[in-house]
């Protein structure tokens, strides 16, 4: 008969969540300059297979995080624990059902900023590659927008809404140059304006 490779690959999807080999979690990231950066800080060392972050109006960050979990890796509660203790809580989503199927879409909402900037990075991936390009960014800007999925390619794949003001979009060229990281401009493309539309 016909496989449905859809269907198939929610399966192998929702088997690693429920081997414990995956976990999910909700984390709200304090309102600060530095909130994105301390939270990858703390992040660096695991093995992240999913982010989406989205910072809503009130300046408050949510992020979905996917991290793999296997011998020699923290594990869950104390990953929670660990996010706790530095002011940022997490809420284990994995055995919600809609969290597990739907993170991106729930992470990536529409939140009007004004000064969205989007741009689609590509980086040879590798332990902490995400990371650093993110907080590289973060050090100098407001990052409004995550979204990252490891799929174990040898190219990484990252997407970045930035709140860029007017009088702060030639210092971000001049910062994209120097990231040496390959990008595209992703804010006029055609993708982002269906989806901005009212």
């Amino acid at each position: 008969g016909n496989l449905d490779f859809g269907k198939l690959e929610y399966v192998a999807q929702r088997a690693t969540f429920l081997e414990g080999r995956r976990a999910l979690l909700g984390v709200t990231v304090e309102n600060s300059k530095d909130g994105l950066k301390r939270f990858l800080e703390e992040t660096k060392d695991l093995k992240v297979e999913e982010l989406d972050y989205r910072l809503n109006e009130q300046g408050i960050g949510k992020a979905f995080l996917g991290v793999g979990m296997s011998p020699g890796l923290v594990e869950k509660d104390d990953l929670i624990e660990r996010l706790g203790e530095v002011g940022m809580p997490a809420l284990d989503l994995t055995d919600s059902l809609l969290a597990t199927q739907h993170a991106s879409s729930m992470g990536s909402s529409k939140t009007e900023l004004g000064n969205e900037r989007l741009l689609r990075f590509e980086f040879s991936e590798k332990p902490g590659a995400m990371q650093k390009v993110l907080k590289a960014i973060a050090g100098e800007f407001c990052i409004t927008k995550v979204h990252y999925q490891n799929h174990s390619a040898a190219v990484g794949r990252l997407l970045v809404g930035a709140n860029i003001p007017s009088e702060e979009q030639s210092r971000f060229e001049a910062f994209l140059k120097q990231l040496h990281v390959s990008y595209e401009e992703e804010t006029n493309g055609i993708a982002h304006k269906w989806f901005s539309e009212n």
